[in-house]
């Protein structure tokens, strides 16, 4: 039986290029660190990678037409991958604490949102058990008034938010 044992190392390595309208909607700079082994028999390989994703990293995701995010994360993903079962597992955390989502609700102008510090996504197993843990906040002032007096300027927070479980 032919096997394979390939260890794998990468510094600062661009694993796609992620050119915009490309063939995938995200686009920007990925940089990473690669550490990992990829072994067994050619039947059944067995890959288990850290995946570091570092702080140069730029990111941008369109939402819809008009709506996207440009998120710098970092952290580090364990990705495993069996070829006999066909079973993907990944472990690990991204941090984003950095960005910027521009979101145009119904009948408001554009407005953009400062991701928060302490988003993330951490996984967990299988892709559907990723959880999502992203907001992203903007003040505003407006003008207030209680019945009888002059208006004043109020600042509010607004944002948005997406957490959960993905599947």
């Amino acid at each position: 039986t032919m096997r394979m044992d390939v260890d794998l190392a990468a510094d600062n390595f661009s694993p796609v290029n992620l050119e915009q309208n490309g063939p995938i909607p995200v686009h920007g700079t990925l940089a990473t660190d690669i550490r990992g082994r990829v072994s067994g028999p050619l039947d059944s390989i067995f890959a288990d990678v850290n995946v570091t994703v570092l702080p140069s990293t730029d990111i941008t995701y369109p939402i819809d037409d008009k709506n996207m995010a440009q998120v710098k994360p970092y952290g580090t993903v364990n990705i495993q991958y069996n070829t006999a079962v066909g079973e993907l597992d990944l472990g690990g955390k991204l941090n984003v604490d950095d960005g910027i989502v521009r979101y145009s609700p119904k009948l408001y102008p554009m407005m953009p949102f400062r991701v928060d510090s302490g988003s993330h996504v951490t996984f967990n197993g299988p892709l559907g058990n990723t959880d999502l843990r992203l907001s992203a906040s903007q003040q505003v002032k407006a003008d207030v008034q209680s019945a009888g007096q002059e208006p004043r300027r109020v600042a509010f927070n607004t944002g948005v938010r997406v957490n959960g479980i993905l599947d």
